[in-house]
């Protein structure tokens, strides 16, 4: 049966097959009608019909795509492994020292080194947030993956206002003794910027992977 495409029986039509079968998309809707009636331009008639149904609407309803910027130039440029890296903590943990007779329990962290090209980690125990104690971490990582050119940390306006451990951090990374080290060492050390912790996009990933990954193995013990 012919059937005008502008006549109100149309958008009847349109709407009982469209409804009749869950709100089915335009495609179906076009060929369940075809199967009994012929619409000339018809799929740009149920097109405009199906464009006033809120219900269909809301079911092929797309999330708006994030707009990514372009990676940073460490993050892209080929280089040897730990060239340029990214330093975070991960902690406390409590750990305990068994060369004495009653052991006590200590807290300690977890330094990350992570490899801003290759995304690979290092990991070094830290038994404080003092200086001696991360340059100590610092040589150990020297000592297997070689100097690296770049270190990328977090800001220390970061921390105003947070927890002690976090004010321990921003000392212990703005230390006189690890920048004169890194300067003698030709390391160049880059801060992110304050209140923007998507700069330190790698780190906060891999720090989050890393403390999961540590709850599910404590979880098997």
């Amino acid at each position: 049966m012919l059937i005008p495409k502008e006549h109100h029986f149309t958008s009847l039509v349109i709407r009982h097959f469209h409804r009749v079968n869950f709100h089915a998309r335009q495609e179906l809707v076009l060929s369940l009608i075809r199967q009994q009636f012929w619409i000339p331009h018809g799929k740009s008639a149920v097109k405009k019909e199906l464009r006033n149904c809120i219900d269909y609407f809301k079911l092929v309803a797309k999330p708006v795509s994030q707009m990514m910027g372009d990676l940073p130039i460490e993050r892209i440029n080929p280089c040897r492994a730990f060239e340029k890296v990214g330093i975070d903590f991960a902690g406390p943990i409590t750990t305990k020292c068994l060369h004495t007779r009653k052991a006590n329990n200590f807290k300690s962290y977890i330094c990350l080194f992570m490899c801003m090209c290759t995304k690979a980690v290092h990991l070094e125990l830290v038994s404080s947030l003092s200086a001696a104690a991360f340059l100590s971490a610092l040589s150990r990582f020297v000592s297997r993956r070689g100097y690296p050119s770049d270190i990328y940390s977090d800001n220390g306006t970061n921390f105003v206002g947070a927890s002690a451990y976090l004010k321990d951090l921003f000392q212990l990374l703005h230390n006189s003794n690890v920048l004169d080290y890194s300067s003698s060492k030709n390391i160049q050390w880059h801060f992110i910027p304050p209140y923007a912790p998507n700069f330190g996009g790698v780190s906060q990933t891999h720090k989050a992977t890393f403390a999961q990954n540590v709850k599910g193995g404590c979880a098997e013990l």
